[in-house]
């Protein structure tokens, strides 16, 4: 079973913090692969904080 929903502040439908650190993922694993940051493993893991203020 799985829950959630969706919402409107990217073209996925998804958290805006999620998208942005599925990007940063995605450049870090194209570098590990090119060989231009030799540290990088591929068990590589992110996390991203965001603190947001509803206004009304």
């Amino acid at each position: 079973m799985m829950f959630g929903y969706a919402l409107n502040e990217t073209s996925e439908f998804l958290f805006l913090p999620l998208v942005a650190l599925h990007r940063i993922l995605k450049d870090l694993a194209t570098s590990r692969h090119q060989g231009t940051i030799d540290c990088l493993r591929p068990d590589a893991k992110g996390r991203s904080r965001c603190f947001m203020m509803v206004v009304s």
